[in-house]
């Protein structure tokens, strides 16, 4: 799920990430691996996710 969002972010362009719910954990994988990520928004994060890179 990382690989793609961060994909869509090489063809779009720099922008902002928002997500909610479960997909918080693959929208701050998404912005540590890709700096067209400007930052992120993540509604109610549930998953767990323990940053690792």
């Amino acid at each position: 799920m990382a690989s793609g969002v961060s994909a869509l972010f090489d063809r779009v362009g720099p922008g902002v990430l928002v997500t909610h719910s479960h997909a918080g954990s693959f929208g701050w994988l998404t912005t540590m691996r890709n700096s067209a990520v400007k930052g992120a928004v993540a509604l109610e994060p549930g998953s767990g996710f323990v940053p690792r890179e």
